[in-house]
């Protein structure tokens, strides 16, 4: 259905958006195939595009790539302000191992995203992963406060509280 919708849009759509479109369905319908190709010519022709940078950046992280995903992360933060991308330098980090760093990712991504759910919870979860299972609890439940249809927190939370108890 969404090809389908995508595809009857593409009359008005430009050259830089035919591609990108084709590049994530590809995504999508090949799970695992190589997109180095793919992103490699969206880069040669539009590399200072965010949502190139983007596409790059998430290929890296889905290859377990944290380092090379994170560099690109940042810049897109430095580059275009967008907040985002600092929940993935945070994730890009943990997975790296790179905790200061990734706390301070979440950290940011908190100040700049306050008003919502998500960063809460990132930060749940990287207070989880190190094992500060209070503070995690704290976080998820903030997450389930702002946004009480963001029903993974409350789930993380109850998760969370139940290694509290058995700690």
């Amino acid at each position: 259905e969404v090809r389908r919708i995508a595809e009857g849009l593409s009359s008005s759509t430009n050259s830089f958006e035919k591609v990108l479109i084709d590049l994530i369905f590809f995504r999508r319908e090949n799970p695992d195939a190589d997109l180095n190709p793919k992103i490699n010519r969206l880069k040669s022709q539009y590399p200072t595009e965010l949502l190139v940078m983007i596409q790059e950046a998430g290929n890296f992280f889905r290859k377990d790539e944290f380092e090379k995903a994170s560099n690109i992360y940042t810049n897109i933060w430095e580059r275009f302000d967008f907040v985002p991308a600092l929940n993935m330098i945070g994730y890009s980090n943990m997975r790296a191992g790179n905790m200061t760093v990734a706390k301070e990712a979440f950290s940011d991504y908190i100040t700049n995203n306050g008003g919502h759910a998500n960063p809460y919870d990132s930060m749940g979860e990287y207070l989880e992963n190190i094992e500060d299972y209070e503070s995690a609890y704290d976080y998820y439940m903030m997450a389930y406060t702002v946004d009480s249809t963001f029903s993974v927190s409350k789930e993380r939370a109850d998760a969370v509280k139940k290694k509290i108890l058995t700690k």
